[in-house]
C-alpha cells in the first residue's frame, strides 16, 4: 500500500514538472522587463530636462532679449523720425576735426598703441549753429560724441593683440574703425563721412 502511494506521489511530481514549461535561456520575467522600461523612461526624462536647461532655455532667453532690443530700436527710430541722415549730407553741414592722440594697451601686452584719427562728418541743421566749421572741437556739443569715439577706438584696439595690429593692413584697420564709429555719430544725430587714420604707432 505504501509503495503504491509513493508511486502515485512520484507520478504526480513528474506530471507537475512536465506541465511547467522550462524557461528559455534568454527569457526575462515580466517584472524585469517593467523595471527596464521604467528605467529607460526615467533616463529619457532626465535627458530632456538637461537638454531644455542647457540649450532650449538659453535660446528662448536670447530671443526674448533680442525682441526687447528690436522693440527699443524701433522706439528710438520712431522717436527720431524727424532726423533723416541723407538730408544733412550737404557741404555746409560738413565738419572736420581730429581726435588727438588716443593711447591704449593691446590685448595681453604691456606695449602701447597710439592713434590719431581725423573725423570728416555732417551735423544736422540745429547743430550747425553751435558746431562751427572752423573750430568744431570747441563746441560743447562735441564733448559727448568725441568721448564715445575715443571709447569705441580704445575698445577696438584693446581687443587686438600686438601681432594682429602689426600684421593688419592700414586700410583694413581704418575700415574697422569706420564701421565702429558710424553708429556713434548716428546716435548723436550726425553722419560720419570718413574716419581717417592719421597716425598709428606701436611702442
Amino acid at each position: 500500500m505504501a509503495k503504491e502511494k509513493e508511486a502515485e506521489g512520484t507520478e504526480s511530481q513528474e506530471k507537475e514538472k512536465a506541465e511547467k514549461p522550462p524557461k528559455k535561456p534568454g527569457e526575462m520575467s515580466l517584472m524585469k522587463m517593467l523595471i527596464m522600461v521604467g528605467g529607460t523612461v526615467v533616463v529619457l526624462f532626465i535627458l530632456l530636462i538637461v537638454v531644455y536647461m542647457l540649450i532650449i532655455k538659453p535660446d528662448l532667453q536670447k530671443m526674448a532679449i533680442n525682441g526687447e532690443g528690436d522693440k527699443a530700436k524701433l522706439e528710438e527710430v520712431n522717436k527720431d523720425k524727424d532726423f533723416n541722415p541723407e538730408e544733412i549730407k550737404k557741404e555746409e553741414n560738413e565738419r572736420f576735426l581730429s581726435t588727438g592722440r588716443i593711447t591704449t594697451n593691446p590685448s595681453m601686452s604691456n606695449q602701447f598703441v597710439v592713434v590719431d584719427i581725423g573725423l570728416d562728418f555732417y551735423v544736422n541743421d540745429e547743430q550747425m549753429k553751435e558746431i562751427k566749421k572752423d573750430k568744431p572741437e570747441e563746441s560743447p556739443l562735441m564733448l559727448r560724441p568725441l568721448s564715445s569715439v575715443k571709447g569705441a577706438v580704445n575698445n577696438l584696439l584693446g581687443s587686438m593683440t600686438v601681432q594682429e595690429l602689426q600684421s593688419v593692413r592700414r586700410d583694413s584697420l581704418q575700415g574697422a574703425i569706420n564701421s565702429k564709429l558710424v553708429q556713434v555719430f548716428l546716435s548723436n544725430k550726425m553722419v560720419l563721412k570718413e574716419a581717417i587714420l592719421q597716425e598709428f604707432i606701436i611702442q
